[in-house]
């Protein structure tokens, strides 16, 4: 790194860090994404005009960085937003692929452990907030919000090892296959 960028990371780094982590919260990405961050500091130092601006400047490409990121995983599938009451309606053939997920994927939620199963239930599938779901289920604000993530992750988890997805830009999923013959799933 050049002085300027190292005397950069000596000064921000720390704050950069916990911006992102807070953004994103996950340690290993927000260090993938501050490495990143630094990278495009580096390679557009010479761009900057004005030095009394470089602390915006900073910030600026840090949220570009972190926005990318949300960006990119848009085009990953996504079903955590899956409603059971959500009516697809571009044309038939969507229609069917729908409902087809809509039927192995409440094998894949059923097959959750209990309070997995019950948090992604409610909060994703029958849209109760997660305030609300944790004075249901009488615990915590913090402690329903990780149940929920972990419960997301699982599924995420389970659906990996037994599908793959292929979505358009927009996240839409176009086809779903089979990559283990033993899975009943997808």
């Amino acid at each position: 790194m050049n002085e300027k960028v190292t005397e950069i990371w000596e000064n921000f780094h720390s704050h950069l860090y916990a911006f992102i982590f807070g953004k994103v919260n996950d340690k290993v990405l927000a260090e993938d994404i501050l490495m990143d961050v630094f990278i495009k500091i580096q390679t557009k130092i010479a761009d900057l005009r004005n030095i009394n601006k470089l602390e915006s400047w900073i910030f600026q490409i840090t949220r570009n960085a972190i926005n990318d990121h949300y960006r990119s995983k848009r085009n990953n599938y996504q079903l955590t937003e899956l409603r059971e009451n959500f009516k697809y309606e571009e044309d038939e053939e969507d229609n069917q692929l729908m409902t087809i997920t809509e039927h192995w994927l409440k094998s894949f939620i059923d097959g959750l452990p209990d309070n997995y199963r019950k948090a992604i239930l409610s909060t994703d599938i029958n849209g109760v907030p997660i305030k609300e779901f944790a004075e249901n289920q009488d615990i915590t604000y913090v402690n329903a919000k990780a149940r929920v993530q972990r419960a997301r992750k699982m599924l995420k988890q389970n659906l990996d090892q037994c599908c793959s997805f292929y979505v358009d830009k927009y996240g839409k999923v176009l086809d779903v296959k089979n990559k283990d013959s033993s899975c009943s799933g997808c």
